[in-house]
């Protein structure tokens, strides 16, 4: 059965998680993530293989499934062996036990809008958007808005949606957007800063350089930064950076998609946005946008069991979309 499977899979995960072996790698987060997404499956191949659906198309389906938890399984056996050598190594060496540098992301996002339609945001979309073009834009000061939800719940995509909306664009002499993640340092987050507000790659290694470069981009210019997937909750770390931000002009503003609350009481100024989780009417609109192509006509029985199978997914988008595309029947 295929819920046998991923439930080795998720026991493995766990062990992974409280042995924090996850630091090895720099995804101890990224674990959890997908633990957590791994029951959401594991709770959608029960309801699933308990109606013993007939239709060829899902049943393929929930083979894929059933296979990509075995690849998983092995996987897995494969990090916790290698986490184990570093725990050696690194014992052996009196190493401190900590993340290793140089790891990849989990993702990297970018400004550009992932999706062709955003289902289920217009409230925030307008609110956010409203604030941004009206209060913030007469502001002497730097206007800092948080967004704050769950993993998966589409934070970054709502802050897209956001990004590229046209009163945005028009109210905004620059727009700049850096996807931050886990680690904080001062020279690279200017960097990365200085290269959205540019356009251009820049090779400079000198911290004073960069600051001065990025000051001539921003100093006395209304602004819109997007600090995505922000981690990091050490106050010294976000008034070094925040020193060289606000020498921006009137209506300068950041948003910053976080999952920790603790970010955005740090940087807030704006009282956070908080992004819940979408309707199931939404979900459903989703789920079709990334299952069905545009010229294809919704299935009734496929819509029924379609439906069903999103109760499981609690209204996060990530989970929704991961089981469209997983999905040959549409």
């Amino acid at each position: 059965m295929a819920e046998a499977v991923l439930e080795i899979v998720l026991e493995k995960l766990s062990s992974l998680i409280q042995k924090e072996l996850g630091l090895f790698f720099g995804f101890d987060q990224n674990l959890e993530k997908l633990a957590s997404l791994l029951t959401i499956i594991k709770a959608t191949l029960e309801d699933a293989e308990e109606k013993q659906f007939t239709n060829k198309a899902i049943k393929d389906w929930l083979q894929k499934l059933k296979d990509a938890a075995n690849v998983l399984d092995d996987i897995l056996d494969e990090c916790d062996t290698e986490a184990l050598e570093f725990e050696y190594e690194g014992l052996k060496c009196g190493l401190p036990y900590k993340k290793r540098s140089g790891v990849l992301e989990w993702r990297e996002t970018t400004s550009i809008l992932s999706q062709s339609k955003v289902y289920g945001r217009d409230e925030d979309k307008d609110k956010i958007t409203d604030f941004l073009v009206g209060k913030a834009s007469g502001s002497e000061h730097l206007s800092v808005y948080p967004i704050v939800g769950l993993g998966g719940v589409g934070k970054t995509t709502f802050a897209q949606l956001i990004f590229n909306h046209e009163r945005v664009i028009k109210n905004f002499e620059l727009r700049m957007w850096v996807c931050v993640s886990e680690d904080f340092s001062l020279k690279r987050m200017t960097k990365s800063i200085l290269e959205s507000a540019s356009g251009q790659p820049c090779d400079d290694a000198d911290l004073e350089l960069l600051q001065r470069k990025l000051l001539g981009f921003i100093q006395s210019k209304r602004y819109l930064l997007v600090l995505d997937d922000v981690w990091d909750d050490k106050q010294e770390n976000w008034q070094r950076l925040r020193s060289i931000l606000a020498f921006g002009g009137t209506g300068a503003s950041i948003l910053v998609p976080t999952r920790l609350v603790k970010v955005a009481e740090i940087m807030g100024i704006v009282h956070p946005r908080h992004i819940s989780k979408l309707s199931d009417k939404d979900c459903w609109e989703l789920f079709k946008q990334q299952a069905f192509r545009p010229d294809e006509v919704e299935q009734a029985e496929l819509a029924v069991i379609g439906k069903e199978i999103l109760k499981k997914c609690g209204g996060v988008p990530l989970a929704a979309i991961a089981l469209a595309r997983k999905s040959p029947a549409f």
